[in-house]
């Protein structure tokens, strides 16, 4: 007997989305209390969209498409997202995907956020602790090493200041993370907006970042965290360098 999916926000232990054909597919959504409403639900074990599943554990591209084509006609989802998610860009703000991430550009996460702002205006959803993790968007971002310019924004736009006071169970700071996920990218903007003594925060351990990068070895980390007046003035040289490419189109 087939091993297929028993529902839209089911994993199908790994292998039941590759064995699960578009009649199934479109049984369940029948079956569902809420029809096509089904495809913007978050539920299952990764408490995420049926989309969500549907990439992460190898579905046909024919349901693939299908999902994609009811949220874009149906639930109003632009194109661009649409064709983001077929070239392998996260599917929503806590996609466990770290290749996702590392592809996925800033107009996706904006599609993705002003998309969930519209349908949820009452829910600060860069805020919500949610996905298989239960966390925030921004730690699926940082795991998934995604780009400078989607952590500038997902941190504008959740709050400076709660970017700063975030802490796990064990007392660590999101730079603690960064370091033992060795993103060294992510150094410098972290030290201009939260300041060179976020760097000196202990954990529940009594250990500070550059303590893990010791430890494991993170060499490029280390290095930018015992120079800190440095990476933060040569990533403030950096966006100055941008801004004035952008204005001057390169001339």
């Amino acid at each position: 007997m087939s091993k297929i999916i028993k529902g839209l926000h089911d994993t199908g232990r790994r292998i039941g989305w590759r064995q699960t054909n578009l009649a199934v597919i479109k049984r369940y959504e029948e079956q569902h209390p809420a029809g096509v409403n089904v495809y913007i639900q978050r539920g299952g074990p990764l408490n995420d969209y049926p989309i969500t599943y549907a990439v992460h554990y190898g579905a046909n591209i024919v349901i693939i498409n299908y999902i994609l084509n009811i949220m874009v006609t149906v639930h109003k989802y632009s194109n661009v997202y649409s064709e983001n998610v077929k070239n392998g860009m996260v599917t929503s703000l806590f996609d466990l995907n770290d290749a996702a991430w590392r592809k996925t550009t800033l107009p996706q996460i904006k599609a993705i956020y002003d998309k969930e702002i519209e349908r949820k205006k009452h829910l600060d959803i860069l805020n919500s602790w949610n996905g298989i993790h239960q966390e925030i968007p921004l730690y699926y971002a940082i795991w998934g090493e995604a780009r400078l310019e989607v952590v500038e924004f997902l941190c504008t736009n959740m709050g400076i200041e709660n970017v700063l006071h975030w802490r796990d169970e064990y007392g660590w700071t999101l730079l603690h993370y960064i370091v033992k996920w060795n993103r060294p990218h992510l150094i410098g903007y972290i030290l201009h907006i939260l300041g060179e003594d976020f760097a000196e925060i202990r954990n529940h351990k009594g250990r500070m970042p550059y303590e893990y990068a010791e430890m494991h070895n993170k060499v490029q980390c280390l290095k930018l965290l015992m120079n800190p007046d440095q990476t933060v003035k040569k990533y403030v040289e950096s966006i100055a360098s941008k801004t004035e490419t952008e204005t001057t189109g390169g001339l």
